[in-house]
């Protein structure tokens, strides 16, 4: 089978991952939704050879350690995935699109700190996967 197709059968399953995410009302079983659809994006934009790759891995990380960790601990994990976000994606913006999956990083990030407030988590969830799709 092609890579290229490999790639984009992830990249649907990602996709389905993520709209399946936002029917969950528990911003914890949510957050599994997306760390599972982070590493198919990973996998995705890894077969296609894309810097994108260590971000979503990243993401995954931190959406996985958003379950797991306590609450006291969460907003240093996010502060950290947001400086080591920047620090891999800043070098490699060429055009203006390229800032997407920054601000999309950055507005999923808050959603998670506001894992709490549910509608709040949900809209910053959504927000930050239509710039990541936009992009």
């Amino acid at each position: 089978m092609d890579i290229q197709l490999i790639s984009q059968i992830l990249g649907l399953l990602a996709l389905a991952v993520s709209v399946l995410g936002h029917q969950i009302k528990m911003p914890k079983v949510a957050l599994v939704f997306l760390c599972l659809a982070s590493v198919f994006w990973a996998f995705h934009f890894g077969l296609l050879g894309q810097v994108a790759v260590f971000t979503t891995a990243l993401n995954a990380i931190r959406s996985g350690l958003a379950v797991v960790i306590p609450d006291k601990f969460l907003k240093y994990v996010v502060m950290l995935h947001i400086v080591f976000a920047y620090i891999l994606m800043i070098p490699n913006i060429e055009f203006a699109y390229d800032v997407l999956p920054l601000l999309a990083v950055t507005v999923i990030s808050i959603g998670i700190l506001n894992r709490k407030r549910g509608c709040v988590f949900r809209r910053m969830f959504f927000l930050g996967e239509a710039l990541w799709f936009a992009y």
